[in-house]
């Protein structure tokens, strides 16, 4: 079947969904669109991609990071600035699991491990991020802005944190068997 739209000039366009003959080219696609949104999460530059390299390359040597470690700052900075919460920003930081390494998973995988429930949830989040990266957000003096699919995918991570800080912070017992007040360095992420 077909379906009519508009494209961003006003154009009329005939959109063919489901059709039999474009589905693997159809799903590559977006497979395609997916990995390159989430490219900093990977690390990854395309080969051959001379211009995103020399990028790479200057944002690392201005700002001594790679993307992941770019990715990770801004998840953790989304806890201390936006949530405002020092005390949970301090120990995400110094958990004895660096927070790339459980931030990378999620966002890789786009939370798909995180849910109980089987794909049928997993696709339900997912259509959710979808809608949310393609949705426009605001407009300033007449220029769209929109929020991309990494971004949305940061925010969920820092909200993940911030649901489970009651874990996180939660004071530790003392080897007498008392409880100390502090939150246990070793009370790491679990899923």
């Amino acid at each position: 079947g077909g379906m009519a739209g508009v494209d961003s000039s006003g154009n009329l366009v005939v959109v063919r969904l489901l059709d039999e003959k474009y589905i693997l080219h159809d799903a590559f696609n977006v497979f395609e669109h997916i990995m390159t949104s989430l490219a900093p999460a990977y690390d990854a530059i395309p080969l051959g991609d001379e211009a995103a390299q020399s990028i790479l390359e200057e944002a690392k040597a201005e700002r001594g990071e790679s993307p992941m470690e770019s990715m990770t700052s801004s998840i953790v900075s989304k806890i201390r600035f936006v949530a405002r919460d020092e005390q949970l920003f301090g120990h995400v930081l110094y958990m004895p699991v660096p927070p790339q390494l459980y931030f990378a998973k999620w966002i890789r995988l786009m939370f798909g491990r995180e849910l109980a429930g089987g794909m049928k949830n997993v696709l339900r989040l997912w259509d959710a991020f979808f809608e949310l990266a393609s949705a426009r957000v605001s407009t300033q003096d007449d220029v769209p802005v929109t929020v991309a699919l990494l971004d949305v995918l940061k925010t969920a991570a820092a909200s993940m944190i911030l649901l489970i800080r009651h874990k996180l912070l939660a004071p530790s017992m003392a080897p007498d068997g008392t409880m100390t007040g502090e939150p246990d360095p070793n009370n790491g992420i679990g899923y």
